[in-house]
């Protein structure tokens, strides 16, 4: 992992919108097209993901990088991560 990307100051204002059910900062770093491998193998969009946290269904509680890859291609950068979570 490339501990100086500067993808990763997003990455940690993501998590902390995670944490805090922040649904406007969730949907500014969010793209549209991503998917979300949930803790019991469920894949969600975003579309799926914002409204179940606005409704407050989604409660995260804990989210821990335990392995994280970080891919250049051309003008995006592909980030990958292993997290150690809690939710209800």
């Amino acid at each position: 992992m490339n501990q100086d990307h500067p993808i990763l100051s997003c990455e940690t204002d993501l998590v902390k919108a995670q944490l805090a059910g922040d649904v406007l900062q969730l949907d500014r770093l969010l793209d549209d097209d991503l998917y979300f491998v949930g803790l019991g193998g469920v894949v969600f969009s975003k579309a799926d993901v914002l409204p179940a946290h606005r409704r407050g269904e989604i409660k995260i509680t804990k989210m821990v990088a335990r392995d994280r890859h970080i891919t250049p291609l051309d003008s995006v950068v592909v980030v990958t991560a292993l997290m150690d979570t809690a939710a209800t």
